[in-house]
């Protein structure tokens, strides 16, 4: 289960530090059938069917959120999107 875990930990990852959040759907989709064909093959009770497939798509958030956070941090304020446009009406207003 733990590594279940970190594999999706580094999935997310990786789509967190390329990709919008929109991705994390079919990401959780096939992250969910491929722990599912795992636990099927292992011989899972459904209760660790669940609990694995809840910590595996909690993983892959985390994940997501993690390296977004780092990029975020890592990016310089020129090269941040200002999708409210709060910059633009404060440069205005000044």
């Amino acid at each position: 289960m733990i590594i279940i875990a970190a594999i999706c930990f580094v999935f997310g990852a990786a789509l967190g530090s390329r990709h919008r959040v929109f991705v994390l759907i079919p990401a959780g989709i096939v992250a969910f059938g491929a722990v599912a064909g795992v636990a099927f093959v292992d011989h899972f009770s459904i209760w660790r069917l669940l609990l694995t497939e809840l910590i595996s798509l909690t993983a892959l958030q985390m994940g997501y959120l993690a390296a977004a956070g780092v990029a975020l941090a890592v990016m310089k304020p020129s090269e941040q999107k200002d999708t409210t446009g709060i910059a633009a009406k404060a440069q205005r207003l000044s």
